[in-house]
């Protein structure tokens, strides 16, 4: 029996079914929709038809032409979390719709395996890297950069370092939140984070302890072991809620402590919010399961994504230098539901 070739895809039969010059779908697929000021609402109906279509761009011939892989290096430090499980997701979509693929590495928490990833992909011809690295790999980041590769961190940043970011001030989304807190009337707040040398979770924890301070009360900073969080925070629940200064609210530094703490929290018999208020920074999927929708502290993936995607690319298309200076700071939005109703102040006789 004859085996029946389907005919690839092209840019041409896009443009028929569109409507449209083939310049005009040419600049959408390569991401120079901008640049070239096609319309947006085009360019969305240029993507759509694309995707039906099933168009796979012919990477061989197009690198062959322009000396590059259409391969970007995404560098995280757990492949587990589900935190980077869906940013890792979003990026490859923004990626994938500007004509490049992802190629992933995770770093653990180990100094050393940061060098092997990096080597790994420059190894494999990436035309750029973007990096929520773990603290450890900040040499071999800052040397990777300085050789010329495009690099842009995201999530993630390094004081006094020349690197591009994309990122939120978690600082002031901690503050926030804390402030927040105070506002609806919880008085005896709680934090919960992990032992890291990330400055960014160190940021978020000044953000809550001068929230604190200005509001003169007394702060509480839980740190629990990353790799053994459930039991250390396990151990930390039963003595803290047991005792005389139980807190009224929990605010968690990242998505997977609050899970851990939701968890160990109702296996202790403690309902949320009647005996403690719980807000986490960022959501958990794992939060429809509760009977209480949880507050949390939204961080926007898809513009850290798209940030971070345009701004690589831009320096491997157009050769922009990718400095400090062309940093992007996300704002965050803080989501209040039931884990956090406003709390009633008894008042002293």
């Amino acid at each position: 029996m004859a085996t029946v070739r389907t005919k690839r895809v092209s840019i041409k039969d896009i443009a028929e079914r569109a409507g449209v010059s083939i310049s005009l779908v040419s600049f959408v697929l390569n991401g120079k929709s901008r640049e070239h000021r096609v319309g947006e609402e085009i360019a969305e109906r240029i993507t759509r038809i694309a995707e039906e279509m099933r168009y796979v761009p012919n990477m061989v011939a197009k690198g062959l032409r322009s000396g590059r892989t259409y391969t970007i290096g995404f560098i995280i430090p757990d492949l587990e979390a589900p935190y980077f499980a869906k940013l890792s997701g979003i990026i490859e979509r923004e990626a994938s719709v500007r004509g490049y693929s992802i190629m992933m590495g995770s770093t653990g928490e180990s100094d050393t395996r940061a060098s092997g990833v990096i080597e790994l992909l420059r190894s494999r011809g990436v035309d750029g890297i973007i990096a929520a690295p773990n603290q450890g790999s900040r040499d071999e980041i800052e040397r990777v950069a300085s050789e010329g590769m495009p690099v842009i961190m995201v999530d993630r940043h390094y004081s006094g370092s020349d690197i591009a970011t994309v990122t939120l001030d978690n600082r002031k989304a901690a503050y926030d939140a804390t402030c927040g807190l105070i506002e609806r009337g919880y008085r005896n707040i709680k934090a919960v984070t992990y032992r890291s040398g990330l400055e960014h979770i160190g940021d978020r924890v000044e953000g809550y302890l001068a929230a604190i301070a200005e509001n003169g009360l007394i702060p509480e900073v839980f740190n629990a072991d990353y790799y053994n969080r459930r039991e250390g925070i396990e151990r930390w629940i039963a003595s803290v809620m047991s005792g005389p200064d139980k807190p009224d609210a929990l605010l968690f530094m990242a998505d997977i402590l609050c899970v851990n703490g939701i968890i160990e929290l109702t296996k202790a018999g403690y309902a949320i919010p009647e005996d403690v208020a719980v807000i986490s920074f960022d959501k958990n999927d794992a939060f429809d399961l509760c009977s209480v929708p949880i507050s949390y502290i939204e961080q926007p993936h898809d513009r850290f994504a798209e940030a971070a995607v345009g701004m690589l690319l831009k320096a491997v298309t157009e050769g922009e230098e990718l400095s400090a200076d062309k940093s992007v700071t996300v704002t965050h939005r803080i989501c209040w539901r039931g884990s956090t109703p406003v709390h009633r102040i008894e008042k002293q006789p």
